[in-house]
C-alpha cells in the first residue's frame, strides 16, 4: 500500500493524502513547473482584483459572504486590514503627510507680506517677513535665496529660524511612573527647534499611530455588537465586519493621499459614510431608518474612541522622540 511522501500516511483513499492534503506525485516536468508558477501567479491577481472589486463597489457584500462561508475566493480580512493599513501609511510618510506640529511653524500658513508691509519701508516688510507662518522649509529656502540676492540683512535676519519650544516641566515632575521620563523629553524638546520637534513627533506618531489604530478595532467590533446584540452574532462576526469596514477607510485614504490632485477630506468622509450605511444595511439586514441610526451612533461613540486612541498616541509619540 502507497504511502504519503510527506507525512507517511496511508494513501489508500485515493492519491491525495487524508491527513496533510499532499498529491502523490513525482517531481514536475519544466512544463507543469512553470505552469504551476503562472497559475499561482493568476489565480492570486484573480483573488485580489475580486476582493477590491467586491469590497469597494459592493459595499458588505464581502463580509456577507465571508460570513455565508465562502471565503476561498476573497482575501482574508486580517490580511487585507494589514495590507490596506500599511499601504496607507507607507504613502502618508512618502507624501510627508503631517500628523502633530508645534508651534507657529505647524501651521505651514504663508502671509502675504506686501499686504502686511503696506509696500513702503524696510523695516515693515522685515516685520511682515518676521510674523509670518512660513513653513519651516519654505522659511529656510527664502532666507538662502535673499542671502543669495544679496538684499538688506533685516530681511534675511527676520527669516531666522523659530526660537527653541518651550514648555514648563515643572509640574510633571509628579506624575506617577512618567514624572521623571516626561521632564527629560520637555528638556529634549527644549533644546530642538520647532520644526525638528515637529518632524520628530511626526516620526513617532507613523510608529505608533497604525498600532493603535489596530488595538481599537475589537473596539468597533464591541459597538457593533452591542448595537446589534438581538441578532444574537458571534463577536467574531462582528469582528470581521469591524476588519473590512477600516480595510475600506484605509483604501480611501490610501487612494486621497496618492492622487495627483487633491481630494477634500469631506468628499473621502462622504464616500466612507455612504460606503459605511449600505454595508450596514447588506450585512445586517436592517432598514433604513434603523441602519441609518445606529450608523449615527457608532460614528459618534467611535469617533470619541478614536480622540481618546489618537491622544494616546501623540503622548507615546513625546515620549519617544
Amino acid at each position: 500500500m502507497k504511502s504519503c511522501r510527506n507525512c507517511n500516511q496511508s494513501l489508500a483513499d485515493g492519491p491525495f493524502c487524508p491527513h496533510c492534503g499532499q498529491k502523490d506525485e513525482g517531481l514536475p516536468t519544466m512544463r507543469q513547473l512553470f505552469g504551476q508558477v503562472l497559475d499561482d501567479v493568476f489565480s492570486i491577481d484573480s483573488k485580489v482584483v475580486r476582493t477590491y472589486t467586491t469590497l469597494l463597489l459592493k459595499p458588505g457584500r464581502i463580509t456577507s459572504e465571508y460570513l455565508a462561508g465562502r471565503r476561498a475566493r476573497y482575501v482574508r480580512p486580517l490580511r487585507l486590514y494589514l495590507l490596506n493599513s500599511l499601504l496607507y501609511f507607507l504613502a502618508a510618510a512618502a507624501m510627508g503627510q503631517t500628523f502633530m506640529a508645534t508651534g507657529d511653524e505647524g501651521s505651514g500658513a504663508v502671509v502675504r507680506v506686501g499686504d502686511q508691509a503696506g509696500g513702503s519701508s524696510v523695516e515693515d516688510v522685515a516685520d511682515a517677513l518676521r510674523d509670518a507662518d512660513f513653513d519651516p522649509a519654505v522659511r529656510t529656502r527664502l532666507r538662502e535665496s535673499l542671502a543669495d540676492a544679496r538684499v538688506d540683512s533685516a530681511w534675511i535676519d527676520a527669516l531666522a529660524p523659530r526660537d527653541t519650544v518651550e514648555i514648563d516641566g515643572d509640574d510633571f515632575g509628579s506624575v506617577p511612573l512618567v514624572g521623571s521620563r516626561v521632564r527629560s523629553q520637555i528638556e529634549k524638546a527644549e533644546a530642538m527647534e520647532s520644526d525638528e520637534v515637529s518632524l520628530a513627533l511626526n516620526e513617532a506618531m507613523m510608529r505608533h499611530l497604525p498600532k493603535v489604530v489596530f488595538a481599537l478595532v475589537p473596539v468597533f467590533a464591541a459597538i457593533l455588537a452591542l448595537l446589534y446584540r438581538r441578532q444574537r452574532r458571534l463577536y467574531a462576526e462582528h469582528f470581521v465586519a469591524a476588519l473590512h469596514g477600516h480595510s475600506v477607510a484605509f483604501l480611501l485614504l490610501f487612494v486621497a493621499t496618492v492622487v495627483p490632485t487633491e481630494v477634500d477630506n469631506v468628499f473621502v468622509l462622504a464616500a466612507l459614510i455612504v460606503h459605511g450605511l449600505v454595508g450596514l444595511r447588506q450585512v445586517y439586514g436592517q432598514g433604513w431608518v434603523k441602519t441609518v441610526i445606529k450608523a449615527m451612533m457608532i460614528t459618534m461613540s467611535y469617533s470619541i474612541v478614536l480622540l481618546g486612541g489618537v491622544a494616546v498616541a501623540a503622548v507615546v509619540a513625546f515620549l519617544t522622540i
